[in-house]
């Protein structure tokens, strides 16, 4: 389904080849594909946020 017809949106993170190498082991660990990956980080640390205030 393309993104326009959902409720999503696109975000670009930029970040040095190194932190990419560092995100791509974490990802791997957590046995994810990198974009699931940040997605969860992004969404876990909105709700921790959100808890805190």
């Amino acid at each position: 389904m393309p993104i326009d017809e959902t409720k999503n949106v696109r975000i670009v993170f930029v970040v040095s080849h190194e932190t990419r190498k560092e995100l791509d082991a974490l990802a791997k660990k957590d046995r994810r594909p990198l974009g699931a990956y940040l997605r969860n980080l992004c969404e876990d640390h909105i709700v921790n946020e959100t808890k805190e205030k």
